[in-house]
């Protein structure tokens, strides 16, 4: 099987761990990750250039290719590519609203026509569509696809509630490299990663945006106070106010602001923390679509926190806390049921490590991935 994966979000090599170990457990495979050679983002402060990088290594590869500009952005070079190379699968993780997505099938239908098609999507919002030209690219995205895989289910159950009919598996696309996070020491079935000589270490890893609800994790520490540091890593819009507030509750010597990272950094930080805390709140256009951090400090041993925005709460399941999002109270009452009772802690260590490799690792998230296609293409064909 050819498997062609175009998404942004490969840019960056660190995340590329899902479609890398689809090659390597299936090396019969021919697996081609298509990326925009420049991407820029915001999100974590000050804007950031990535520039894309060419990989060829045995049955895997990643092909930058230059995306139009425009308003309209499609990839130039892609038709000639599919056609060059006719794919069994071409799948584009790319919201059904995204012109590069659409553009992407069009060149697929034009040039290899065999290819089977296969649309990601994420909004966990269900918006009302007023524009016609929206309503006619999701119609044609849908109509397109022959399967989708969604991020989340409330993902599906909207796709499914604006009339897409084929199949739909739930699946991040990005998974968690189970080989690279992992908790720093397990013995006896315990997972343990407290070094006594340090304070208690709360973590955060993400965006310092309104929506992460950072600020409500600071008042949250404040109320616990005493014994414990709370490590922010990560930049964004908020941070001067995050940092005003750190004094205004007088907690200077607890908060550190770490910055931003990258996860081939904070691949090393996570596993030092005691717990870690996702206090994400919805607005009226998002809430939160996954959580991937949550999967990876579970995957790393940490006993994870998490407000009940989106798909927190699937993500964690019974191997974490949950509280209702915005509830300061209920956050505190958290994070002390985890200081004390260090044995439930541990446990929910334990069981998040379980969960992390059982539903999110990239090994198991190539398995369905591949078997998905194999039935979807024995759907398609007979």
């Amino acid at each position: 099987m050819h498997l062609v994966i175009i998404s942004h979000a490969y840019v960056l090599l660190e995340n590329q761990a899902f479609p890398k170990r689809i090659a390597e457990l299936y090396p019969a495979d021919q697996v081609t990750v298509v990326i925009p050679s420049e991407w820029s983002t915001e999100r974590y402060g000050p804007k950031t250039i990535y520039e894309a990088q060419k990989v060829q290594e045995g049955n895997y590869r990643v092909l930058p290719m230059p995306l139009s500009e425009g308003y309209i952005k499609y990839y130039r070079g892609l038709g000639q590519f599919l056609r060059e190379t006719c794919p069994d699968v071409l799948y584009v993780a790319e919201e059904r609203y995204v012109w590069s997505a659409l553009c992407a099938f069009l060149a697929a239908q034009c040039n290899s026509p065999k290819t089977l098609l296969i649309g990601g999507i994420t909004t966990n919002i269900d918006y009302q569509i007023k524009c016609l030209h929206h309503r006619l690219k999701e119609i044609y995205f849908f109509t397109s696809c022959h399967a989708l895989i969604a991020m989340n289910q409330d993902a599906k159950r909207i796709a499914q509630q604006h009339g897409f009919k084929r199949k739909i598996v739930v699946q991040h696309g990005l998974g968690v490299d189970e080989r690279i996070w992992k908790p720093s020491q397990i013995q006896n079935n315990i997972i343990s990663h407290s070094d006594k000589s340090k304070p208690f270490t709360i973590g955060f890893v993400g965006a310092l945006s309104t929506e992460k609800g950072v600020v409500d994790l600071l008042h949250a520490v404040a109320k616990v106070r005493h014994g414990i540091i709370l490590e922010l890593i990560g930049d964004g819009p908020e941070r001067r106010k995050l940092e005003q507030t750190t004094i205004e509750l007088q907690l200077e010597k607890q908060v550190v602001f770490r910055g931003f990272q990258p996860r081939s950094v904070t691949v090393d930080i996570i596993p030092s923390f005691d717990i870690l805390v996702l206090p994400s709140r919805s607005t009226n256009t998002w809430k939160e679509q996954f959580g991937l951090v949550l999967a990876e400090a579970m995957a790393c041993g940490v006993a994870v926190v998490g407000s009940d925005s989106g798909a927190i709460p699937e993500v964690i399941g019974n191997a974490g806390l949950i509280f209702p999002e915005g509830d300061i109270e209920a956050l505190a009452t958290c994070l002390w049921q985890l200081i004390d009772n260090t044995i439930y802690r541990r446990d929910l260590a334990a069981r998040g490590h379980e969960r992390a490799i059982q539903r999110f690792s990239t090994k198991v998230m190539a398995e369905e991935f591949h078997s998905f296609c194999q039935e979807i293409k024995g759907i398609t064909y007979q």
